[in-house]
């Protein structure tokens, strides 16, 4: 809260003369808070969104950095995504600030002064008494191990939509028309992370071996769908087709069918990955496939 009047930042060059290689600059402490709240707290309106760039065709392979570095943009569309219309930003009663970034009190108020701008001003408050913030997310991360072991008071979650897996109907091949798809319910509405349901029903058939493409489908309005359940119609109001997967699962060498019969096994891991096993009920064989099932940004 009472930063010294310059301070010197190194950094590092990229050839192999590690100290010729560097720079060195002195911060004035003018114009430090201006560049860090503009840069990336910064003031917008509720109709702003998160700013795109073109894409380079080839990237070094690492971490999928965010292009935008305007925090405020990014929870404005987390706020959005977690309304009914998906466009409306929800409006919060209070924040919860961890993380070192926000020991400054100047990012504490402007992320306050955004919220309630977004709002007309309305009431948001924060929660206080955090004795430590460089500790926060630790703290945390230590209680929720705590609760998992059966102490303390669990918040309790759950998906916000129901998934499906589309699947092929058996029947003869027509001529310029795809095959009817059903789409069975594997995760309900509501499943918490960290859990798992086998799904009852009938054996389905799996192709290993070659090439194909996995559809899936999630619903936010159908919320008594129960696993095992099978849809032969509904309407695009009811049920979105959401990512597809097309991938080669490997195959058992010593078994000959095109198709592996199978059940399927659901869970919703702690970080918000569906998983989908796929168990052969004539082999010990099993196979997964995942997807984020924790609303992506438009």
């Amino acid at each position: 809260e009472n930063p010294p009047q310059s301070h010197p930042v190194t950094v590092l060059g990229r050839g192999s003369k590690l100290i010729g290689g560097t720079v060195s600059v002195d911060l004035e402490e003018e114009g430090v808070p201006s560049l860090l709240l503009d840069g990336f707290f910064p003031e917008c309106d509720p109709a702003a969104t998160v700013m795109r760039r073109a894409a380079s065709g080839f990237r070094e392979i690492g971490l999928p950095f965010e292009s935008d570095t305007g925090i405020t943009r990014h929870l404005l569309q987390f706020l959005r995504v977690q309304s009914e219309d998906k466009k409306t930003p929800l409006q919060p009663t209070h924040v919860l600030f961890n993380g070192g970034v926000f020991k400054a009190a100047q990012f504490r108020k402007r992320l306050l002064d955004v919220l309630q701008g977004w709002f007309n001003g309305a009431s948001i408050n924060s929660l206080d008494k955090i004795p430590d913030f460089d500790y926060a997310v630790a703290k945390g991360a230590a209680y929720y191990s705590f609760v998992k072991n059966g102490n303390g008071i669990r918040i309790r979650g759950g998906t916000a939509r129901s998934y499906y897996v589309g699947i092929e109907t058996a029947g003869p091949a027509v001529p310029g028309i795809e095959r009817p798809l059903n789409a069975l319910c594997v995760v309900p509405f509501g499943m918490e992370e960290g859990t798992e349901i086998d799904v009852p029903g009938e054996e389905i058939g799996l192709i290993v071996g070659e090439a194909v493409k996995f559809r899936f489908f999630s619903s936010a309005v159908r919320k008594k769908d129960q696993p095992g359940d099978i849809l032969t119609h509904w309407t695009e109001n009811e049920i979105q087709e959401t990512d597809s997967l097309e991938t080669k699962l490997p195959a058992n060498e010593k078994l000959e069918e095109e198709y592996v019969p199978v059940r399927f096994m659901s869970r919703i891991t702690e970080l918000g990955v569906f998983e989908l096993w796929c168990k052969s009920t004539i082999s010990e064989d099993s196979w997964k496939l995942e997807f984020s099932v924790r609303d992506k940004k438009d």
